[in-house]
C-alpha cells in the first residue's frame, strides 16, 4: 500500500497543486514518506502531527489528539495528509472534524485507510471503513477522488481527495456518487505480504492468466451488485500516471 500512496500524491499533484503548508496527521516513524512526490514538486511548507514523539525522529510540530488538534489553529492549513490514521481514532469523525476545522476554505485533505489489513495496534486499532462508510464520515467535506485498491468485493484499502467547500453543509449525497464511480487499482490485489507468493503471482499472470483476481472489466453484474455504478481501472497500480485533461489514468476502462 505504501508505494501506492506516493504514487495517488503524485497523480493528485498532477493534476493541481495542493495547497500549503502540508500537514501530515499522524506522522508517525517516517516525516518524510509521503512528502516525496511534494517535495519533487518544489513544495517547502510542512508540519507534523501525532500524538508522541518517536524515538530517533524530530518531534512533531504538534503534540496532541487527532480528533481535536487544539495546538492547530482554525483554517491556518492548506493541505492535509492522513494516511492510515482514522482507524486507530476513538472517534474518527471527531478527527474528521477537527481536520476540517484547520483547513482554511478550499483546503484538500487527502489519506488512505485499510479495509483487508490485519490487526494493528498503534497503540490501538478500531475500525474499517467500507466505500459507502467514507462518504458518510466525509459529509462535511466535499469528496473529489475515491480510489479502491485490489479486489472491489473486499479493497485492501480505499484512499481519496475531499475539500473544504462550505457552499453546502452536506455533501453526503454528492460524495456516495464518488464511491460509486472509483479509480480501481489492480495488481495489488494480494491476500498475503510473502513476497514469494506474489512473485508467483506475477509469473502467472505473465503467461495470461488473470486468476481471477479483478484485473479485468469482466463481471459488470457483480460491480453493479456491489453499488459501483462506472469504474476505471488502472492495471498498474504502483506506477500509474495521470492523463491529461483530469482524465482517468491511460488504463482499460468500463462504465456500466
Amino acid at each position: 500500500m505504501r508505494f501506492t500512496e506516493q504514487h495517488f500524491l503524485g497523480f493528485l499533484l498532477d493534476r493541481q497543486p495542493l495547497p500549503e503548508p502540508v500537514l501530515e496527521a499522524g506522522v508517525g516513524w517516517d516525516m518524510d514518506f509521503h512528502w516525496k512526490p511534494f517535495r519533487e514538486r518544489g513544495y517547502t511548507q510542512f508540519l507534523t502531527q501525532d500524538m508522541q514523539a518517536y524515538e530517533g525522529t524530530e518531534p512533531p510540530d504538534f503534540v496532541c489528539d487527532v480528533c481535536d488538534l487544539a495546538p492547530v489553529a482554525d483554517g491556518s492549513v492548506g493541505t492535509v495528509l492522513c494516511f492510515n490514521v482514522l482507524e486507530h481514532c476513538h472517534a474518527p469523525w471527531e478527527a474528521v472534524q477537527a481536520m476540517r476545522r484547520v483547513l482554511r476554505e478550499d483546503g484538500v485533505l487527502v489519506g488512505a485507510t485499510p479495509l483487508r489489513w490485519g490487526i494493528h495496534r498503534h497503540d490501538k486499532d478500531y475500525w474499517r471503513f467500507c466505500p459507502d462508510g467514507i462518504a458518510e464520515l466525509f459529509r462535511s467535506l466535499r469528496l473529489e477522488c475515491f480510489v479502491i485498491e485490489g479486489n472491489p468485493r473486499l479493497p485492501a484499502n480505499l484512499l481519496w481527495q475531499a475539500r473544504r467547500d462550505s457552499s453546502k453543509p452536506d455533501w453526503g449525497e454528492e460524495n456516495a456518487e464518488i464511491v460509486a464511480r472509483p479509480y480501481v487499482i489492480t495488481d495489488t490485489d494480494y491476500l498475503t505480504e510473502s513476497r514469494l507468493k506474489k512473485m508467483v503471482v506475477r509469473m502467472v499472470r505473465a503467461f495470461g492468466y488473470d486468476l481471477g483476481l479483478w484485473t479485468k472489466t469482466q463481471n459488470v453484474e457483480q460491480m453493479q451488485k456491489f453499488g459501483y455504478q462506472e469504474w476505471k481501472l488502472v492495471p498498474q497500480g504502483t506506477r500509474w500516471e495521470a492523463a491529461e485533461d483530469g482524465e482517468a489514468p491511460a488504463a482499460e476502462s468500463r462504465c456500466a
